[in-house]
């Protein structure tokens, strides 16, 4: 995995925008942290409304389903 520099993430440009794929570096873990690959992922029904209503995101671009 040391030679993959980016992994692909949906983003979220902006307020009421169309989700993005778009590729994002790959983080780097700190103490006691793991980084975990995933080869499928999936959306909730609240990110819906995230997306349409802005709800708890501070900043965008924004990456749905992060729990940040």
């Amino acid at each position: 995995m040391a030679d993959q520099a980016k992994n692909l993430a949906a983003l979220l440009p902006a307020a009421r925008a169309e989700l993005v794929v778009e590729e994002r570096p790959i983080p780097t873990p700190g103490p006691d942290e793991i980084l975990v690959r995933n080869h499928f992922i999936g959306l909730n029904p609240l990110e819906w409304k995230r997306q349409l209503t802005g709800m708890f995101i501070s900043s965008y671009p924004a990456v749905l389903g992060t729990g940040t």
